[in-house]
């Protein structure tokens, strides 16, 4: 198995960068900009995948492999994984790193 596959098992949704405005319009979104090859990205997947599957918010996916290098500067993506919660297309709070479940909710507060 690919270090990429533990990424590909899960149901949760990729998308290009120059998705995203449209892709966090309505609702709840939690956007995890990472990387196939980051240990940190790989281990917080499972606490994402939590998330995603209880239904209140939407865990969206960017590779940054993937993205235009100045679009992830201009949006302050300095390290992975960088994780950042919009609501009704509105930006309300980013983290980086390993993060908890609990971490991840109270950035929708």
């Amino acid at each position: 198995m690919s270090i990429g596959g533990e990424f590909n098992n899960l149901n949760m949704k990729t998308i290009n960068i120059n998705e995203l405005e449209d892709s966090v319009r309505e609702g709840k979104f939690l956007v995890d900009f990472y990387a196939d090859w980051c240990g940190p990205c790989r281990a917080i997947s499972p606490v994402l995948q939590k998330l995603d599957e209880e239904g209140e918010i939407t865990v969206l996916k960017i590779n940054v492999d993937d993205a235009d290098p100045m679009s992830l500067s201009s949006m302050g993506i300095k390290s992975i994984p960088t994780l950042m919660a919009f609501e009704n297309g509105s930006l309300l709070n980013r983290a980086s790193g390993m993060q908890n479940k609990e971490k991840l909710l109270s950035l929708f507060e």
